[in-house]
C-alpha cells in the first residue's frame, strides 16, 4: 500500500521531533547561553557570575574555565555544563555541603551571610 506524499511528509514531520535534546537556552535561568548547548562552555556562565559577584564588592578569583574561588576559606563555585549535571550530582550525594543553583555548585565554606546572599543573587 502506497501512502500519499502528504501523509508521508506529515509522518516524517511528526517523527522529526523525537529524540531532541533540551539545550541550556531552553532550560532557562542563568545558564541560558545563546546558541544552545553545541557551543556551550561553562566559563561563559562563570564570567557572567564573576562580574556580578565582583560588582557586589565580593572578592572572587577565576580559576581555569569553570571555577571561582571566594575569599572565605572553602568557599568556591564550580560551574557544570548545565543544571542537569549539577542536579544529578546533588541527587547522587556528590556535592555535600554545597548549594546547587542552576548549573552552579556553590560550596559555602565559611562565608558569612552577606557573601552567600550576594553570591546566590548572581547565580
Amino acid at each position: 500500500m502506497k501512502l500519499p506524499l502528504a501523509a508521508t511528509l506529515a509522518a516524517a514531520l511528526l517523527l522529526s521531533g523525537c529524540g531532541s535534546e533540551r539545550t541550556p537556552l531552553q532550560s532557562g535561568g542563568q545558564n541560558a547561553v545563546v546558541g544552545g548547548s553545541a557551543g556551550y562552555q561553562p566559563y561563559q556562565t562563570r564570567d557572567i557570575a564573576l562580574n556580578c559577584i565582583k560588582g557586589r564588592g565580593i572578592s572572587a578569583t577565576p580559576v581555569g574555565r569553570d571555577l571561582i574561588l571566594l575569599s572565605a576559606p572553602g568557599a568556591r563555585i564550580v560551574f557544570e555544563a548545565d543544571r542537569g549535571v549539577s542536579s544529578g550530582m546533588q541527587v547522587r550525594g556528590q556535592v555535600e555541603g554545597a548549594e546547587v543553583i542552576g548549573g552552579a555548585v556553590f560550596y559555602v565554606g565559611s562565608a558569612d551571610t552577606a557573601v552567600t546572599s550576594g553570591v546566590e543573587g548572581c547565580l
